[in-house]
């Protein structure tokens, strides 16, 4: 597999979805409709 991450099914789901996707710089960035939990939880 090149340039591909393997994600549990659930994180496949809402990146697939656009809720969660990588920027450039490799930062993991969560959309605002998934709150303020899922975006705390991907800043971990």
């Amino acid at each position: 597999m090149f340039n591909g991450f393997l994600l549990e099914a659930r994180i496949d789901a809402v990146f697939d979805q656009g809720f969660v996707t990588v920027a450039d710089d490799g930062r993991v960035v969560v959309a605002a409709e998934l709150g303020t939990d899922a975006r705390a939880a991907g800043a971990e």
